[in-house]
């Protein structure tokens, strides 16, 4: 039987990783609020465009569970 901790720490690993570490350094930031959403502007582009992104993109549109590979 899996633990609540696992399970989490699976769903976590399974997730667009790439995604994460680019909110974790968003989150780790220390900017005034306009620096900040424009950071944050810029990194959601440029994660939309990986290949993890579109995968989301597609899977959400297909109703599909996406397969996320960290690219």
């Amino acid at each position: 039987m899996v633990c609540e901790a696992e399970a989490l720490a699976l769903r976590l690993a399974a997730g667009p990783s790439r995604a994460y570490g680019v909110f974790k350094a968003l989150f780790a930031r220390d900017a005034f609020l306009q620096d900040h959403l424009d950071a944050e502007l810029e990194n959601i582009a440029e994660t939309a465009a990986s290949r993890d992104g579109t995968e989301g993109i597609a899977a959400f549109i297909g109703r599909r569970k996406p397969v996320f590979t960290g690219e």
